[in-house]
């Protein structure tokens, strides 16, 4: 399995992102074709090797050719969508996406929908981010890490006036992620880079155990004085066939509260991106009968789990502990059946590529259809299977 590590000891950056991934490999002219294919207002890439404090890295810049106006995050969603990106590809780009204008509408306290891109909606940042995603899958990155990230200090200039650093979006972005404030008096962490490593990536304190293969640097245009204004990706090999990855365990016992309300609690859980809810049966002190609810999060999405636990649930306190999880590669795609292309997902097992059906997208099917949906079930992973 192939991984990356962030290295984030100067902080991060969309460019450094994306210039870090060009000196690892990803192809410049295919690059340019991919975000060209998009149909955004025209503009140039320029890229270019320069020397940071002796490191030798990847500079990229953006220019437009004319001037570009502000988007709405569904004006973004509706150009990723319509792209010949793959599906895994858009719905990590649109998390992205999505997470920022999250964090601009709690700044700003305006509605998600009306939150118009400034920095982020602008033609550079879409290359940033879109080229990034699709870069790492160029690459066949299957997992990243990343060390804690470099905010720096002072202060910096924008549409709204002068603001602290590290910006008010920033932070929001890094909530949950470690940090590490440097009194350099620049911006080292930008909202576009730590959306990007903190939707990615999840936080190591050290490199994981792997046969490294490349390394690759990109830079920002700043020349600090302590250390070189560069974001270093280590790719490599890791010996387990298995994929690996470092979740929060959140967990509450209640004994006062109506089952009816459970099916609702843990659906909006999982719509605030929990990874798995369960509820478990129980006998608590006294003998009385409880449920135990456990949501498995990743520690960025720990604050809205929490939230949604204490203003929908009677409980008092959340018990939070790391577990680590093996997991098999997965996917997912859609195929081709009788009634349309059908998301599904699939796992690689010994070598073995396994396809399983989303249950909605069948049951949309089976009530569109008036067909079973055991039957519409059984077709598509029929389909699936013979596929590969």
């Amino acid at each position: 399995m192939k991984i990356a590590y962030f290295d984030c000891f100067a902080g991060v950056s969309g460019d450094m992102v994306l210039g870090a991934l060009i000196d690892l490999g990803v192809d410049v002219e295919s690059l340019k074709s991919m975000l060209k294919s998009l149909g955004v207002t025209p503009f140039s890439l320029n890229v270019e090797r320069v020397n940071h404090k002796g490191i030798m890295a990847v500079n990229v810049s953006v220019k437009t050719h004319h001037e570009h106006h502000h988007r709405s995050l569904k004006d973004i969603l509706e150009i990723i969508d319509s792209s010949e990106l793959s599906v895994e590809a858009r719905q990590r780009i649109e998390r992205i996406f999505t997470r920022i204008a999250e964090a601009e509408s709690k700044i700003h306290q305006l509605p998600v929908e009306k939150v118009h891109f400034h920095e982020v909606g602008a033609v550079d940042s879409m290359v940033d981010i879109i080229g990034s995603v699709w870069g790492m899958e160029q690459l066949g990155i299957t997992t990243c890490y990343s060390s804690a990230v470099s905010i720096g200090s002072g202060s910096v200039e924008c549409e709204h006036g002068i603001i602290p650093v590290p910006s008010p979006a920033t932070l929001e972005l890094v909530k949950g992620f470690p940090v590490i404030k440097k009194e350099v008096g620049a911006e080292l962490a930008t909202p576009t880079g730590a959306a990007i490593v903190t939707t990615v990536a999840e936080y190591t304190h050290q490199l994981p155990p792997v046969r490294v293969s490349k390394i690759g640097y990109g830079c920002g245009d700043r020349e600090l004085e302590a250390f070189p204004n560069i974001l270093r990706i280590i790719v490599g090999e890791v010996e387990s066939s298995y994929g690996e990855d470092r979740m929060l365990v959140a967990e509450t016992n209640l004994d006062d509260m109506n089952a009816e309300l459970f099916p609702y609690v843990m659906e909006k859980l999982m719509n605030h991106d929990a990874a798995d809810v369960y509820l478990t049966p129980i006998l608590m002190k006294k003998g009385r009968p409880g449920h135990k609810i456990t949501v498995l999060v990743e520690n960025t999405n720990l604050d809205r789990c929490l939230n949604i636990l204490f203003r929908e649930t009677t409980t008092l306190g959340v018990r939070i502990y790391e577990t680590y999880r093996k997991k098999l590669e997965r996917l997912s795609e859609e195929i081709s059946t009788p009634w349309g292309a059908v998301r599904v997902k699939s796992y690689i097992l010994g070598g073995k590529k396994h396809v399983v059906p989303e249950f909605e997208a069948c049951k949309e099917i089976a009530v569109r259809e008036k067909i079973p949906l055991m039957e519409i079930y059984e077709t598509v992973k029929r389909i699936g299977n013979q596929d590969d």
